[in-house]
Formats: structure tokens, sequence, C-alpha cells
């Protein structure tokens, strides 16, 4: 049972460090992306997905830095992409350090056991994650918000049978010869009893 635990988790392992991969590349291209002023809004949705694909998937393996730095990373990105905050280069500089240190835990062979140096870089790299404060920089870039359709409250329709309910003008009540409105919805026949009464 312990073989087959331990045989899953090495295969979960190596499909996480394939996706991982593939992630950590898909963020560095948006990057270079949103350092040139390619469609910010568009790049930021993309590092944010990643981000937080690799969280997850280092959860399921428990690959707790990268889960933690992550969480950090989706933190920052989610101000970034609300408009909060504005793009600056150390922001980017921030997210470029992130994702190298990222790929350094995958690329160590050991992912499950990180070096001291990489968990110390670790660490301080999400405390300047958690603080990261709009600052005067050589780009700066206004991200567009996506208008939010506006969602109407839900109503509350009844079925109507198959021919309509013909009411009478005068008493604006149904007439006899029509068939009830039905409702979804069944009433008890049995009143509630009241404390009141």
């Amino acid at each position: 049972m312990e073989s087959m635990d331990q045989e899953l988790r090495a295969r979960l392992l190596e499909t996480f460090l394939i996706e991982a991969g593939e992630h950590v590349a898909s963020i560095n291209h948006a990057l270079s992306a949103l350092e040139q002023n390619q469609s910010p809004a568009g790049q930021l949705e993309i590092i944010f997905r990643c981000a937080h694909s690799l969280k997850g998937g280092a959860r399921i393996v428990n690959l707790q830095l990268i889960e933690y730095l992550c969480q950090s990373l989706e933190s920052l990105l989610s101000r970034l992409r609300q408009g909060d905050i504005a793009i600056s280069q150390s922001l980017l500089n921030l997210l470029h350090e992130a994702v190298d240190i990222i790929d350094a835990i995958l690329a160590s062979g050991t992912p499950e056991i990180p070096s001291l140096a990489v968990k110390s870089a670790c660490m301080q790299l999400r405390q300047q994650l958690d603080k990261a404060t709009v600052e005067p920089a050589n780009i700066s870039v206004p991200i567009e918000k996506t208008a939010q359709p506006d969602i109407a409250e839900p109503t509350i329709v009844a079925e109507l049978p198959s021919e309509a309910v013909a009411t009478n003008p005068v008493t604006t009540q149904p007439e006899q010869h029509q068939a009830p409105l039905r409702t979804s919805t069944t009433v008890s026949d049995n009143p509630v009893p009241s404390a009141y009464s």
C-alpha cells in the first residue's frame, strides 16, 4: 500500500514538473510582452492563471515553497489586474525574480527538498511581493479594465400552461374555463402553527 502511494506521488510529481515547466515558460513569455506594453491586461491574465495553476499543482504534490510563492504572486497580480497598483519596472523585476526561483526549484532535481539558500531567497521574495507598492518607474502601464457585465437579479417565472391564461379585464381574475397557473414550488395544505394564534 505504501509503495503504491509513493508510486502515485512520483507520477503526480513527474506530471507536475512537466506542466510547471510549461507554466513558467508562459509566464516568461507574458512578462516579456508586458515589458513591451503588448496587451497589459491580457498578459496579466495569463500570468495570473499560470500562477494559480502552479499553486494548485504544487499543493497536490506538497511543494510548499512554490505554493506559498505563487499565493503571494496571485495577490500581487490580482491588485495589478484590478488597477489598484500600476505596473512598474521594479514590479516586473520582482515578478521575474519569482519565476526564476520557481524555475530553480523545479530544475533542482529535488524540488521537494529545496536548499537552504533557495528557502531563504523564497522567503525574502514573498515578503517583497507582499509589501509591493507603486514606485515611480521606467515603465508605468495603465491597465485597461475589462467591463464586467451587469448581472441581473434572478427572477422567478411561473410556468404557464400551453394555452395562455386569459384574464377578465374587469376583475383581473383568470376565467373559469382556463387551467390554473402552475408553479414549481409545492405548498403544504397544513398551515404552520403560529406562536401568536
